[in-house]
């Protein structure tokens, strides 16, 4: 140690009282300045882990809402996964708990579970899993003719929990909270389901092109049923239902368009009698007749039972969605303008749609559907007639009359008869209800740009960091005071006043280095208690349950840097700078170190 080293640090030990209370300073700035940077970085670097967490290795997905995609669009797509996803509920404790089903290509018949889901049931309960799932099959959730109930029940092995590093915890929503997962083979769901080789997520680990995904999909793939007939050519769905924007290109192009639309009427009655639930169709024309839009087309077996003729008038009524999904009853007053031969309709397959939960069922009274049924007007005749014609239309109705109050959000048609083949070409997958989405880059520009909690912390600190540089201002002023004589002396015998400025920063570096470690230190303590209240207290801010520490050491580097600086000003120019002018130059430093390190980020 050479004889100005040894000065130095005599005087720091002699003045110890004054320099413990810039080391103070010094390290309480530097802790709330880089450990409000290092919340920041820590808050983002989890929002990005979550990102991955959630998506796993996925940079494309395509979905299908309220519909399914057949299985074999995967031989187009190399590297891709496709999966069932369905919302379900397992009962634990007496109460149901929401879970997302995942059906994928799965060795086995057993489930595995995310760890979430794991920690929430315990482990008492996993031998023995009641899974409830909706039954509505190929039918769209929510349409009139199938039931939200989950009354599909499937019970699950569970051979084991799947981490968050395998997949576990995939989540197509853009939310922070863990899901609650079950994995299944698909095949096994889909049995459940009544949707045998289908799927209605796909899930690829590249980049899929619009123009690989356009050449990939066809309008087959999303289960359009196109089919010659002797007259005409038939375009139907397997989801029983064909979309508006679907109907009306196809219809658009051929030259006399014929569109059905089946549905389940209340009662179909005259003056003297009544047909509680049936079966009718609605269509531009029937037979060679062009109905008008109060004209109707009965079989004989209707007219017969009602006792109506050609001319009579005839009420049929129905149930109308509402908003908020509640239905109301309506009815339309029609004239009888022929009367068909029920063989006729009959022998026409296709002139009434199927509809699983109604078609399939053996008695009337065993219909599966959300209308309000009252199954106590349905008669012995009535069924006799189900077990001879199933839903052979009682009824042919004008399709312009009905099909504002019968269209759904699902289809405004549930077929089609063309004059000619229909140019399928001109049909894409998103008229289909079919999305294609890149949602790593959004999220992860979602994550890093969300609330700056560094610059938020750093505004709520600033006045903290001010004040403990500002406790620097009172010891210097005093330990100065004390040295007067010495620093006098000093000038006197040569030395400039730039160069005793320089040995008294000199003499204070050691104390500020020191500061500055300790302050790191304290930093990464005060970053854990923070994210701790972000997790539990201040959850609301970030809706994350779970925060990691990420120490960036640019991060601690910069915040050390800065305040070091803060310091030196306060330690340098304390004769030539008002104790106002310091603290705006902390407040204004602070600021834009807030900015920079979110410019940096974004």
């Amino acid at each position: 140690m050479n004889y100005k080293s040894l000065i130095r640090k005599r005087n720091v030990t002699h003045f110890a009282r004054y320099y413990r209370l810039i080391l103070l300073s010094v390290a309480v700035a530097v802790t709330v300045i880089v450990g409000s940077l290092m919340v920041g970085d820590s808050v983002r670097a989890t929002l990005r882990a979550q990102v991955d967490e959630r998506l796993g290795t996925s940079q494309s997905i395509i979905f299908a809402r309220e519909s399914y995609l057949d299985e074999s669009l995967l031989e187009a797509l190399p590297d891709a996964e496709g999966y069932l996803l369905m919302q379900g509920f397992i009962s634990h404790n007496g109460t149901l708990i929401p879970v997302m089903v995942w059906g994928g290509d799965m060795d086995g018949e057993d489930a595995l579970i995310n760890e979430p889901l794991a920690e929430e049931l315990g482990e008492e309960q996993l031998e023995n899993l009641v899974l409830r799932l909706p039954s509505a099959g190929m039918i769209p959730s929510g349409s009139l003719f199938v039931t939200d109930n989950y009354t599909t029940s499937l019970r699950l092995r569970v051979a084991g929990t799947r981490s968050a590093e395998q997949g576990g915890n995939m989540n197509l929503r853009t939310e922070q909270v863990q899901p609650f997962n079950i994995f299944l083979p698909r095949k096994i769901l889909a049995e459940a389901m009544e949707v045998e080789g289908k799927m209605n997520l796909i899930l690829s680990p590249r980049i899929i092109s619009p123009e690989e995904w356009h050449t990939a999909w066809q309008s087959h793939h999303s289960g359009l049923q196109v089919e010659q007939k002797p007259e005409w050519v038939e375009v139907s769905s397997s989801r029983v239902f064909l979309q508006e924007q679907v109907t009306d290109i196809l219809c658009k192009a051929d030259a006399a368009p014929n569109r059905l639309y089946s549905y389940l009427a209340n009662g179909i009655a005259t003056e003297r009698d009544t047909i509680p639930y049936s079966f009718v169709t609605a269509l531009d024309s029937y037979a060679g007749i062009e109905l008008q839009p109060d004209e109707v087309i009965l079989s004989d077996y209707s007219a017969r039972r009602l006792g109506a003729r050609v001319g009579d008038d005839v009420n049929i009524s129905y149930f109308k969605a509402e908003e908020m999904k509640s239905l109301s009853t309506h009815d339309i007053n029609l004239r009888v303008r022929a009367i068909l031969p029920l063989e006729q309709l009959q022998a026409d397959k296709t002139l009434s749609a199927e509809f699983p939960g109604l078609s399939d069922v053996e008695r009337c009274t065993e219909w599966n559907s959300d209308l309000p049924l009252d199954m106590d007007l349905i008669e012995e005749e009535d069924e006799e007639y189900w077990t001879l014609y199933r839903q052979t239309p009682k009824a042919i109705l004008p399709y312009s009359a009905v099909i504002g109050d019968w269209a759904s959000d699902y289809g405004t048609a549930t077929s089609l008869r063309l004059v000619a083949e229909p140019d399928l070409s001109q049909l894409s997958a998103e008229m289909f209800g079919v999305e294609m989405m890149y949602p790593r880059e959004d999220a992860l520009s979602a994550a890093s740009n969300g609330v700056d909690f560094s610059s938020l912390f750093l505004a709520l600190g600033c006045f903290i960091v001010a004040s403990a540089l500002l406790l620097i201002y009172t010891p210097l002023l005093e330990m100065y005071e004390r040295r007067r004589d010495e620093l006098h002396t000093m000038l006197t015998i040569g030395y400039t006043t730039s160069r005793i400025k320089s040995m008294l920063s000199l003499e204070a570096m050691p104390v500020i280095v020191a500061g500055s470690i300790i302050g790191i230190c304290t930093g990464v303590a005060y970053t854990v208690i923070i994210l701790w209240l972000l997790e539990n207290v201040w959850q609301g801010a970030t809706h994350t349950a779970a925060f990691q520490l990420h120490v960036n050491p640019i991060t601690v580097a910069i915040g050390t840097i800065v305040s070091v600086i803060l310091s030196r000003v306060f330690l340098k120019e304390r004769l030539r700078i008002s104790q106002g002018l310091c603290v705006a130059a902390v407040i204004i430093g602070i600021v834009m170190l807030g900015i920079s390190d979110g410019l940096a980020e974004a």
